[in-house]
């Protein structure tokens, strides 16, 4: 069965690209001569988990190591090690990342050195070139071997071979699901793509015959007549407005503030906040909309709604708990260089104790992390109560009121 994801399954992904997205650059950064695949995995291991991932080839594959690191005529599941690089080395790093129970996958190849020999670079530019047909056919209406032909047919033009024995394939609550993607075969055939389906499309390409056979270690995939080989991958979701490229997203300029919280991290000693888990979100809106009720019913005349609270695009609910339960929640979503806080809401037990103060203090420590250079949010000019404690934290007026509200902003 394919998997049609939830908006809340979607958001989650799209945290879990970011991350994929950001370890990729850790370990392209340490990829040069003298560094060895080991540390290379490392630096994409230290990055997905700095961001709240986890590695999903240990925990979803049983794969020995966070990465998959190939060298030259390895075509994939490179287990990394000691390994030297040396200029001119064609290197595919392959890096799944698992956040809050959704998976992302991504691959690239990297020529090492400042060297690329014209055969290197056709090969390595075909391959990507190959990756960006296949996403281009990937709309929604269209048969999935759609995208296998524009692959196929990018690697034919180009004199190369595709890895018949290397698929592509579905993602979301694992690693691999269906459907499997070809990188070979005619148009118009398979199911057709639907809005909400994400799948992993990833050429795997060779100067040679494309056959491969694998070494002793039981992993790695190497071309049977020693030619290079090159691998890209993404994780894309099709939308009715058609495919979106999620792992080539930086979490920093995401508009959401997913991992900067930390499952378990402590404001002050027996009080910690969290991402909000799934199956939360109506327990959350109900102590949140209790909060927020009296402030609303006197501003507009009416009860919060739930998409007010948390049906805001892209946004993230931080949970603030002690061991007596939830205390507090923060929805905080990124536009540009600014943090939001759409919403504070503290229990009304906990609101002389400083807690309110202490959450907002996270927040800019938050926004800092992610370089933005200011928290923004709006109060009700009803609200004096608010407006008073959000001037003592620095915040200040933008403007005249809008709509029975004031725009606060903070410079970081």
């Amino acid at each position: 069965m394919i998997r049609i994801l939830s908006q809340s399954q979607v958001q989650r992904l799209r945290i879990a690209c970011s991350i994929n997205a950001a370890a990729h650059r850790a370990a392209a950064a340490v990829a040069h001569p003298g560094a060895t695949t080991k540390e290379v995995e490392q630096a994409a291991f230290a990055e997905l988990t700095r961001w709240g991932g986890e590695p999903s080839f240990i925990t979803d594959a049983g794969f020995p190591s966070s990465a998959c690191i190939s060298v030259n005529d390895e075509t994939g599941h490179g287990i990394p090690g000691s390994r030297r690089l040396q200029a001119g080395d064609v290197v595919k790093v392959d890096i799944g990342v698992l956040y809050q129970g959704l998976h992302s996958d991504a691959a690239r190849t990297i020529i090492i050195g400042d060297a690329r020999p014209t055969r290197v670079y056709h090969l390595v530019r075909t391959t990507e070139n190959a990756l960006r047909a296949g996403i281009a056919a990937a709309q929604p209406g269209r048969r999935l071997s759609d995208v296998s032909s524009a692959v196929a047919e990018t690697v034919r033009a180009a004199g190369l071979a595709v890895v018949k024995s290397a698929f592509g394939h579905g993602i979301g609550e694992s690693l691999h699901e269906e459907p499997s993607v070809a990188n070979f075969g005619p148009p118009g055939l398979g199911p057709i793509l639907r809005p909400g389906m994400a799948i992993c499309i990833e050429p795997v390409v060779c100067e040679g015959s494309g056959l491969v056979t694998r070494r002793g270690d039981g992993w790695t995939d190497v071309t049977v007549d020693g030619s290079l080989a090159a691998h890209f991958e993404h994780t894309v979701l099709i939308t009715g407005s058609g495919p979106q490229v999620l792992t080539a997203q930086d979490p920093r300029e995401a508009s959401f503030a997913p991992c900067w919280v930390g499952e378990g991290e402590p404001i002050e000693a027996g009080v910690w906040c969290r991402t909000m888990r799934p199956g939360e979100e109506t327990e959350v809106f109900e102590q949140v909309a209790a909060v927020m009720d009296p402030v609303l019913i006197s501003a507009f005349g009416r009860r919060a709604k739930v998409d007010e609270v948390l049906g805001v695009a892209d946004s993230q609910v931080v949970v603030v708990e002690t061991e007596g339960g939830k205390r507090g929640f923060v929805v905080l979503s990124r536009t540009g260089e600014s943090m939001h806080v759409h919403v504070l809401a503290v229990s009304r037990s906990f609101q002389q104790n400083g807690l309110g103060r202490k959450i907002m203090q996270k927040v800019e420590a938050i926004a800092r992390l992610a370089e933005c250079r200011q928290v923004t949010l709006c109060v009700q000019t009803s609200n004096p109560r608010a407006q008073s404690f959000y001037t003592r934290l620095g915040y200040e007026v933008v403007g005249p009121s809008y709509v029975n509200t004031l725009d606060m902003y903070k410079l970081l």
